[in-house]
């Protein structure tokens, strides 16, 4: 549990359910994934707005970084 991000939610405080994603055959890492408040999981490459360098990101997701921020109480 930590405080909300305000770029994807206004609740006060949320909390993120993650787990470290099944590794693929014959790819690179597997990273981690967060679960949405329907159970879905999300891989952290869609969840993250912007590259390292600041570039932004192509597979960006904003609806499944927002549910990923599940609101305490909910």
């Amino acid at each position: 549990m930590h405080p909300g991000n305000s770029a994807h939610t206004d609740a006060e405080s949320i909390y993120r359910v993650s787990r470290k994603a099944t590794p693929v055959a014959g790819k690179q890492g597997s990273g981690m994934e967060y679960m949405d408040v329907d159970g879905n999981w999300w891989p952290e490459s869609k969840l993250k707005e912007f590259h390292k360098g600041g570039n932004p990101n192509p597979n960006f997701n904003h609806k499944a970084a927002k549910d990923t921020h599940i609101p305490v109480g909910k």
